[in-house]
């Protein structure tokens, strides 16, 4: 029977053994990897489940203090990490475990895109006293991804009719894309992410992820794409790189008057389409679909041009590891939201 062990770790230097193969350590989200933990270890831990002293689930965990001495909150975000559901399941319970002393309630999404094991682990964390979060916390609990398995003729074939003629005008207005282009390019994207962020509400990029993303170029798990005309830079894509799979998590595009007409987010994302390809990835996602909103969301509409597959992504669950406590704080949670 194999041994089954737990462990936690708050210090700086994450131990070698808290860290999966490469192989692994590339599949898992980017905010479950041992780079992101050692670019945000304050008021986080790191706690590792193993079996026979190899590591098979892991979970970074950041930590909240709740006001007034009530405790705290927990939170895995994309995670926990884990080889099997059994794996998961295990961890959990070692995980709730171990923070049960001081902890008011922890928030998991195990990130996940099989629609046959996202069935088994909700059924599971039901059935365990686990809440299902209705309304996700993270920027989104669906994606739209293109199959990259065809030829790129045949996907081009398939793209909306008015995106072949964005291409055609992209090419006749002398647009540009370079991939993993220079740091200081990369950087003046990240700012303009970041103003148009600010201008939206939406999160900015912060100086870690900023210096996770330079980082990650060079290793390859983070790929950059610049769009140019003329010599200026006019936006791009930062995504992430799995071993099968392109995922496009930030993507900004000049609002200036003279370049308002250009299709440069249609230009951006057929060049990382075409990129991919070649470089053997065998989907590129999207990153984010409103399936409530469907095609009434202009983001939801412009991204179903590139192709009709919505997957499920990011399960969310709370477990209250003080219920009177974790109830109280739900409560004045939506009392403020509705105050807000």
């Amino acid at each position: 029977m194999n041994q089954c062990s737990f462990a936690i770790c708050s210090s700086g230097v994450l131990p070698d053994r808290f860290a999966f193969s490469d192989e692994r350590e590339n599949e898992i989200h980017f905010l479950q990897t041992v780079d992101w933990y050692n670019r945000h270890s304050e008021d986080h831990l790191v706690a590792a489940t193993f079996r026979d002293d190899t590591l098979v689930a892991r979970s970074i965990v950041k930590i909240k203090e709740l006001p007034v001495k009530l405790g705290r909150q927990y939170k895995v975000e994309r995670g926990p990490a884990a080889n099997s559901c059994e794996d998961l399941y295990t961890h959990l319970d070692q995980l709730c475990g171990f923070l049960e002393k001081d902890g008011v309630i922890l928030e998991i999404s195990p990130y996940q895109e099989s629609e046959s094991i996202l069935s088994e682990l909700d059924q599971y964390l039901v059935s365990n006293k686990w809440k299902r979060v209705e309304e996700t916390r993270n920027f989104y609990r669906h994606s739209v991804e293109v199959d990259l398995m065809p030829s790129v003729d045949e996907i081009r074939r398939s793209l909306r009719k008015s995106y072949k003629n964005c291409l055609n005008k992209a090419t006749k207005l002398g647009l540009e894309c370079e991939v993993n282009p220079n740091a200081e390019k990369i950087k003046e994207l990240i700012h303009q992410y970041n103003r148009m962020a600010e201008h939206r509400s939406l999160k900015p990029i912060e100086s870690r992820d900023a210096e996770y993303i330079l980082a990650g170029v060079l290793s390859r798990k983070v790929i950059v794409s610049v769009i140019s005309a003329e010599g200026k830079q006019l936006g791009g894509n930062i995504m992430l790189s799995y071993p099968h799979k392109l995922a496009a998590e930030w993507g900004v595009y000049s609002d200036e008057e003279a370049y308002r007409k250009f299709p440069l987010s249609h230009f951006a994302d057929w060049e990382a389409i075409k990129w991919a390809k070649e470089n053997g990835y065998t989907s590129y996602d999207l990153c984010g679909y409103w399936l409530d909103e469907g095609k009434n969301n202009p983001i939801n509409l412009y991204k179903s041009g590139f192709s009709k597959t919505i997957i499920s992504v990011t399960p969310e669950y709370d477990y209250s590891l003080k219920p009177l406590l974790a109830e109280s704080l739900s409560s004045v949670r939506k009392l403020y939201s509705k105050i807000r």
